[in-house]
Protein backbone atom coordinates (compact mmCIF):
# COMPACT_ATOMS: atom_id res chain seq x y z
CA UNK A 1 0.00 0.00 0.00
CA UNK A 2 2.88 2.51 0.85
CA UNK A 3 4.14 1.91 -2.49
CA UNK A 4 1.24 2.79 -4.12
CA UNK A 5 1.11 6.05 -2.17
CA UNK A 6 4.48 6.88 -3.17
CA UNK A 7 3.98 6.37 -6.88
CA UNK A 8 0.91 8.38 -6.34
CA UNK A 9 2.59 11.23 -4.53
CA UNK A 10 5.74 11.13 -7.22
CA UNK A 11 2.76 11.61 -10.05
CA UNK A 12 3.84 8.23 -12.65
CA UNK A 13 1.12 8.56 -14.85
CA UNK A 14 0.83 5.19 -15.27
CA UNK A 15 0.56 2.61 -11.99
CA UNK A 16 1.24 -1.09 -13.03
CA UNK A 17 0.00 -3.00 -10.59
CA UNK A 18 0.43 -7.12 -10.84
CA UNK A 19 0.28 -10.21 -8.24
CA UNK A 20 3.16 -11.85 -7.16
CA UNK A 21 3.72 -15.03 -9.17
CA UNK A 22 5.46 -18.18 -8.44
CA UNK A 23 7.83 -20.12 -11.10
CA UNK A 24 8.53 -23.35 -11.69
CA UNK A 25 12.38 -23.97 -10.72
CA UNK A 26 12.47 -19.90 -9.38
CA UNK A 27 14.32 -19.89 -5.56
CA UNK A 28 10.97 -18.48 -4.22
CA UNK A 29 8.95 -21.78 -5.34
CA UNK A 30 11.68 -24.43 -4.17
CA UNK A 31 9.79 -26.38 -1.10
CA UNK A 32 12.50 -24.90 1.21
CA UNK A 33 11.18 -21.36 0.76
CA UNK A 34 7.57 -22.35 1.18
CA UNK A 35 7.98 -23.48 4.19
CA UNK A 36 10.76 -20.87 5.52
CA UNK A 37 8.53 -17.90 4.71
CA UNK A 38 5.37 -19.29 5.30
CA UNK A 39 4.22 -19.09 1.64
CA UNK A 40 0.68 -19.66 0.46
CA UNK A 41 -0.32 -19.63 -2.78
CA UNK A 42 -3.22 -20.05 -4.83
CA UNK A 43 -4.17 -20.43 -8.78
CA UNK A 44 -5.55 -18.76 -11.45
CA UNK A 45 -5.97 -19.16 -15.30
CA UNK A 46 -4.02 -17.63 -17.79
CA UNK A 47 -6.43 -16.26 -20.33
CA UNK A 48 -6.36 -17.38 -23.82
CA UNK A 49 -3.95 -20.06 -22.61
CA UNK A 50 -5.96 -23.44 -22.31
CA UNK A 51 -7.26 -25.81 -24.79
CA UNK A 52 -8.47 -29.57 -25.94
CA UNK A 53 -6.31 -31.20 -27.72
CA UNK A 54 -5.18 -34.52 -29.52
CA UNK A 55 -9.05 -35.68 -29.27
CA UNK A 56 -9.55 -35.05 -25.31
CA UNK A 57 -6.53 -33.96 -24.00
CA UNK A 58 -7.18 -30.90 -21.61
CA UNK A 59 -4.42 -28.36 -21.06
CA UNK A 60 -4.80 -25.34 -19.15
CA UNK A 61 -2.13 -22.54 -18.40
CA UNK A 62 -2.35 -22.02 -14.84
CA UNK A 63 -0.56 -19.19 -12.46
CA UNK A 64 0.82 -20.22 -9.01
CA UNK A 65 -0.03 -16.54 -7.13
CA UNK A 66 1.35 -15.45 -3.90
CA UNK A 67 -1.99 -14.74 -1.78
CA UNK A 68 -1.83 -13.51 0.34
CA UNK A 69 1.61 -11.29 0.54
CA UNK A 70 3.49 -11.63 3.41
CA UNK A 71 3.27 -8.18 4.33
CA UNK A 72 -0.45 -9.11 4.47
CA UNK A 73 -3.20 -10.88 7.16
CA UNK A 74 -6.13 -12.78 6.70
CA UNK A 75 -7.59 -12.67 3.05
CA UNK A 76 -5.83 -9.01 2.45
CA UNK A 77 -5.33 -10.16 -1.03
CA UNK A 78 -8.93 -10.29 -2.36
CA UNK A 79 -9.20 -6.87 -0.35
CA UNK A 80 -6.60 -5.16 -2.49
CA UNK A 81 -8.65 -6.26 -5.82
CA UNK A 82 -10.87 -3.49 -6.25
CA UNK A 83 -7.88 -1.42 -5.14
CA UNK A 84 -5.88 -2.77 -8.09
CA UNK A 85 -9.01 -2.50 -10.35
CA UNK A 86 -9.38 1.12 -9.37
CA UNK A 87 -5.77 1.96 -10.13
CA UNK A 88 -5.79 0.77 -13.48
CA UNK A 89 -9.64 1.68 -14.32
CA UNK A 90 -9.27 5.42 -12.64
CA UNK A 91 -5.39 6.32 -13.10
CA UNK A 92 -3.99 4.34 -15.75
CA UNK A 93 -6.96 4.45 -18.01
CA UNK A 94 -7.77 8.35 -17.02
CA UNK A 95 -11.30 7.87 -16.19
CA UNK A 96 -11.32 8.99 -12.97
CA UNK A 97 -7.75 11.07 -13.40
CA UNK A 98 -8.91 14.59 -12.89
CA UNK A 99 -10.74 13.71 -9.73
CA UNK A 100 -7.43 12.36 -8.08
CA UNK A 101 -5.51 15.33 -9.63
CA UNK A 102 -7.58 17.63 -7.57
CA UNK A 103 -8.11 16.27 -5.00
CA UNK A 104 -4.45 15.97 -4.47
CA UNK A 105 -3.54 19.11 -5.62
CA UNK A 106 -6.00 21.16 -3.83
CA UNK A 107 -6.37 18.95 -0.33
CA UNK A 108 -3.38 17.09 -0.64
CA UNK A 109 -5.24 14.23 -0.58
CA UNK A 110 -3.77 11.16 -1.60
CA UNK A 111 -5.14 9.17 -4.81
CA UNK A 112 -4.96 5.89 -2.57
CA UNK A 113 -6.91 7.28 0.31
CA UNK A 114 -9.68 8.46 -2.25
CA UNK A 115 -9.71 4.80 -3.72
CA UNK A 116 -9.79 3.91 -0.23
CA UNK A 117 -13.00 5.70 0.64
CA UNK A 118 -14.86 4.45 -2.85
CA UNK A 119 -14.38 1.12 -1.75
CA UNK A 120 -15.50 1.51 1.66
CA UNK A 121 -17.81 4.12 1.36
CA UNK A 122 -21.86 4.36 2.30
CA UNK A 123 -23.22 2.88 -0.09
CA UNK A 124 -26.69 2.60 0.73
CA UNK A 125 -28.38 5.21 -1.40
CA UNK A 126 -26.71 3.79 -4.46
CA UNK A 127 -28.10 0.28 -5.31
CA UNK A 128 -26.06 -0.26 -8.18
CA UNK A 129 -22.55 0.80 -6.70
CA UNK A 130 -23.41 -1.17 -4.05
CA UNK A 131 -24.17 -4.19 -6.70
CA UNK A 132 -21.28 -3.52 -8.34
CA UNK A 133 -18.38 -3.81 -5.63
CA UNK A 134 -20.39 -6.64 -4.03
CA UNK A 135 -20.23 -8.55 -6.77
CA UNK A 136 -16.61 -7.51 -8.00
CA UNK A 137 -15.55 -9.25 -4.75
CA UNK A 138 -17.81 -12.34 -5.45
CA UNK A 139 -16.27 -12.58 -8.74
CA UNK A 140 -12.63 -12.37 -7.48
CA UNK A 141 -13.02 -14.78 -5.25
CA UNK A 142 -13.84 -16.98 -7.51
CA UNK A 143 -11.40 -16.95 -9.42
CA UNK A 144 -9.13 -18.39 -7.32
CA UNK A 145 -8.71 -22.78 -7.19
CA UNK A 146 -6.65 -24.61 -4.15
CA UNK A 147 -4.77 -26.79 -6.88
CA UNK A 148 -4.00 -27.35 -10.71
CA UNK A 149 -5.97 -30.02 -10.76
CA UNK A 150 -8.81 -28.42 -9.62
CA UNK A 151 -8.46 -25.44 -11.53
CA UNK A 152 -8.00 -27.72 -14.42
CA UNK A 153 -11.10 -29.71 -13.77
CA UNK A 154 -13.16 -26.72 -13.69
CA UNK A 155 -11.64 -25.56 -17.80
CA UNK A 156 -12.18 -28.61 -18.82
CA UNK A 157 -15.74 -28.88 -17.67
CA UNK A 158 -16.16 -25.76 -19.64
CA UNK A 159 -14.71 -25.92 -22.68
CA UNK A 160 -16.58 -29.55 -23.02
CA UNK A 161 -19.70 -27.21 -23.04
CA UNK A 162 -18.44 -24.91 -25.46
CA UNK A 163 -18.03 -22.15 -22.78
CA UNK A 164 -14.32 -20.80 -21.74
CA UNK A 165 -13.18 -18.88 -18.63
CA UNK A 166 -13.98 -15.47 -18.50
CA UNK A 167 -11.31 -12.67 -18.32
CA UNK A 168 -9.58 -11.40 -15.21
CA UNK A 169 -12.29 -9.50 -13.01
CA UNK A 170 -11.07 -6.03 -13.65
CA UNK A 171 -10.78 -6.26 -17.40
CA UNK A 172 -14.62 -7.41 -16.80
CA UNK A 173 -15.55 -4.57 -14.53
CA UNK A 174 -14.13 -2.14 -16.42
CA UNK A 175 -16.87 -3.02 -19.47
CA UNK A 176 -18.96 -2.90 -16.78
CA UNK A 177 -18.74 0.82 -15.81
CA UNK A 178 -18.25 2.09 -19.20
CA UNK A 179 -20.89 0.28 -20.98
CA UNK A 180 -23.83 1.13 -18.49
CA UNK A 181 -24.67 4.61 -18.49
CA UNK A 182 -26.96 5.04 -15.38
CA UNK A 183 -24.29 2.82 -13.50
CA UNK A 184 -22.03 5.27 -14.23
CA UNK A 185 -23.99 8.36 -13.83
CA UNK A 186 -24.38 7.26 -10.11
CA UNK A 187 -20.97 6.33 -9.68
CA UNK A 188 -20.25 10.32 -10.32
CA UNK A 189 -22.89 10.77 -7.91
CA UNK A 190 -21.59 8.91 -5.16
CA UNK A 191 -17.85 10.16 -5.60
CA UNK A 192 -18.98 13.28 -4.13
CA UNK A 193 -20.01 11.88 -1.03
CA UNK A 194 -17.42 9.94 -0.12
CA UNK A 195 -15.06 12.64 -0.16
CA UNK A 196 -14.23 14.52 3.36
CA UNK A 197 -16.87 17.64 4.08
CA UNK A 198 -13.86 20.25 3.21
CA UNK A 199 -13.59 18.96 -0.29
CA UNK A 200 -17.19 19.10 -1.10
CA UNK A 201 -16.68 22.38 -3.26
CA UNK A 202 -18.20 23.64 -6.56
CA UNK A 203 -14.77 22.90 -8.80
CA UNK A 204 -15.48 19.20 -7.58
CA UNK A 205 -19.01 19.13 -8.65
CA UNK A 206 -18.03 20.79 -11.82
CA UNK A 207 -14.62 17.97 -12.13
CA UNK A 208 -17.62 15.29 -11.62
CA UNK A 209 -20.00 16.63 -14.41
CA UNK A 210 -17.21 16.77 -16.82
CA UNK A 211 -16.49 12.91 -16.17
CA UNK A 212 -20.12 12.05 -16.38
CA UNK A 213 -20.14 13.96 -20.16
CA UNK A 214 -16.64 12.64 -20.77
CA UNK A 215 -17.75 8.84 -21.15
CA UNK A 216 -18.43 7.77 -24.14
CA UNK A 217 -21.16 4.96 -24.83
CA UNK A 218 -20.91 2.03 -26.87
CA UNK A 219 -24.09 2.84 -29.03
CA UNK A 220 -22.63 6.40 -29.94
CA UNK A 221 -19.52 4.34 -31.47
CA UNK A 222 -21.59 2.70 -33.58
CA UNK A 223 -24.02 5.31 -34.69
CA UNK A 224 -20.26 7.13 -35.85
CA UNK A 225 -21.61 10.23 -33.56
CA UNK A 226 -21.67 11.81 -29.95
CA UNK A 227 -24.96 13.03 -28.67
CA UNK A 228 -24.74 16.55 -28.22
CA UNK A 229 -24.06 17.66 -24.46
CA UNK A 230 -23.29 20.87 -23.19
CA UNK A 231 -21.56 22.11 -19.53
CA UNK A 232 -20.61 24.98 -18.05
CA UNK A 233 -17.92 25.18 -15.14
CA UNK A 234 -16.48 27.84 -13.54
CA UNK A 235 -12.69 29.19 -14.64
CA UNK A 236 -11.28 27.63 -11.18
CA UNK A 237 -12.70 24.50 -12.35
CA UNK A 238 -11.23 24.30 -15.80
CA UNK A 239 -7.69 25.62 -14.88
CA UNK A 240 -7.61 21.95 -12.87
CA UNK A 241 -8.99 20.29 -16.10
CA UNK A 242 -6.50 22.24 -18.33
CA UNK A 243 -3.73 21.96 -15.89
CA UNK A 244 -2.90 25.75 -15.54
CA UNK A 245 -4.19 29.18 -14.46
CA UNK A 246 -7.14 29.87 -16.90
CA UNK A 247 -7.96 34.04 -16.67
CA UNK A 248 -10.60 34.56 -19.48
CA UNK A 249 -13.35 32.30 -20.80
CA UNK A 250 -12.18 28.78 -22.40
CA UNK A 251 -14.14 26.83 -23.93
CA UNK A 252 -13.89 22.73 -24.61
CA UNK A 253 -14.94 21.16 -27.42
CA UNK A 254 -15.54 17.53 -27.13
CA UNK A 255 -15.17 15.15 -30.40
CA UNK A 256 -13.95 12.12 -31.35
CA UNK A 257 -12.17 11.62 -35.06
CA UNK A 258 -13.91 9.58 -37.75
CA UNK A 259 -10.92 7.34 -37.66
CA UNK A 260 -11.77 6.79 -34.00
CA UNK A 261 -15.51 6.19 -34.45
CA UNK A 262 -14.56 3.52 -37.22
CA UNK A 263 -12.28 1.41 -35.35
CA UNK A 264 -14.02 1.05 -32.11
CA UNK A 265 -16.93 -0.06 -34.46
CA UNK A 266 -14.93 -2.64 -35.76
CA UNK A 267 -14.00 -3.74 -32.72
CA UNK A 268 -17.21 -3.89 -30.97
CA UNK A 269 -18.75 -5.67 -33.80
CA UNK A 270 -15.26 -8.27 -34.19
CA UNK A 271 -15.79 -8.94 -30.63
CA UNK A 272 -19.11 -9.84 -31.10
CA UNK A 273 -21.18 -6.61 -29.91
CA UNK A 274 -24.61 -8.21 -30.55
CA UNK A 275 -24.29 -11.17 -28.74
CA UNK A 276 -22.10 -10.22 -25.45
CA UNK A 277 -21.96 -6.43 -25.46
CA UNK A 278 -19.74 -6.43 -22.40
CA UNK A 279 -17.17 -8.92 -23.80
CA UNK A 280 -17.33 -6.80 -26.45
CA UNK A 281 -16.60 -3.52 -24.50
CA UNK A 282 -13.78 -5.81 -22.71
CA UNK A 283 -12.47 -6.82 -25.73
CA UNK A 284 -11.99 -3.06 -27.08
CA UNK A 285 -10.87 -1.35 -24.73
CA UNK A 286 -7.84 -3.91 -24.47
CA UNK A 287 -6.70 -2.94 -27.75
CA UNK A 288 -7.94 0.78 -27.94
CA UNK A 289 -7.22 1.67 -24.73
CA UNK A 290 -9.43 5.48 -24.67
CA UNK A 291 -12.27 4.01 -26.95
CA UNK A 292 -14.82 5.50 -24.73
CA UNK A 293 -13.49 8.53 -23.58
CA UNK A 294 -14.38 12.11 -25.66
CA UNK A 295 -10.92 13.80 -26.79
CA UNK A 296 -10.90 17.68 -26.10
CA UNK A 297 -9.89 20.32 -28.19
CA UNK A 298 -9.55 24.03 -25.91
CA UNK A 299 -10.05 27.11 -26.94
CA UNK A 300 -9.04 30.11 -24.62
CA UNK A 301 -9.16 34.10 -24.83
CA UNK A 302 -6.17 36.01 -23.51
CA UNK A 303 -6.38 39.89 -23.63
CA UNK A 304 -10.27 39.67 -25.34
CA UNK A 305 -8.62 37.82 -28.12
CA UNK A 306 -10.29 33.99 -28.79
CA UNK A 307 -7.14 31.74 -29.85
CA UNK A 308 -6.92 28.17 -29.75
CA UNK A 309 -4.60 25.76 -28.13
CA UNK A 310 -4.24 21.48 -28.51
CA UNK A 311 -2.98 20.05 -25.47
CA UNK A 312 -1.36 16.98 -25.58
CA UNK A 313 0.13 16.31 -21.59
CA UNK A 314 -1.97 14.32 -19.47
CA UNK A 315 -3.50 15.80 -16.70
CA UNK A 316 -1.23 16.16 -13.57
CA UNK A 317 -1.32 17.51 -10.22
CA UNK A 318 -1.24 21.26 -9.78
CA UNK A 319 1.00 22.64 -7.54
CA UNK A 320 -1.71 24.08 -4.50
CA UNK A 321 -0.28 27.78 -4.25
CA UNK A 322 -1.24 28.59 -7.90
CA UNK A 323 -3.31 31.53 -8.86
CA UNK A 324 -6.76 30.11 -9.88
CA UNK A 325 -9.47 31.99 -10.85
CA UNK A 326 -12.67 31.53 -9.49
CA UNK A 327 -15.22 33.75 -10.89
CA UNK A 328 -14.97 33.64 -14.77
CA UNK A 329 -17.20 31.39 -16.61
CA UNK A 330 -15.52 28.61 -18.83
CA UNK A 331 -18.27 26.81 -21.34
CA UNK A 332 -17.87 23.02 -22.33
CA UNK A 333 -19.75 22.03 -25.47
CA UNK A 334 -19.67 18.90 -27.05
CA UNK A 335 -20.69 18.83 -30.56
CA UNK A 336 -20.27 16.53 -33.83
CA UNK A 337 -16.60 17.31 -35.18
CA UNK A 338 -14.55 14.59 -36.46
CA UNK A 339 -11.63 16.54 -36.41
CA UNK A 340 -9.32 18.04 -33.60
CA UNK A 341 -6.38 16.72 -31.97
CA UNK A 342 -6.84 14.41 -28.35
CA UNK A 343 -6.58 16.03 -25.28
CA UNK A 344 -7.52 14.27 -21.77
CA UNK A 345 -5.87 12.71 -19.11
CA UNK A 346 -4.91 9.06 -19.21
Amino acid sequence: METLRKCFGIGFDAIQVFSTVLLAGSEMELPASRARYGLKTRYRVRIGQYGIYFGDTVVVGAEEILRPPSAISGDGALALRPVHWLVWFGWNHGILKPLFSYLHGEFGRNPLDVILDIIHGDKRDFPRVADLFESFMREAAAEWFPSYEAIRDVVALRLRQGSEPEAKVEFRYNARMLGDGPLFDEFCDYLKTVVPPECRTAELSDILAFLRASRVGAEELLAGELLPRHLTVSAASASWLLNKPTVGAARAVFHLPADHFARAKQALLRFGWGERPLYAIEKTLGIIHDAFTCRVTWQERDSGEESETDRHEPIATPPRDRDRPSLQAVQLVYHKSSGGNLIRGG
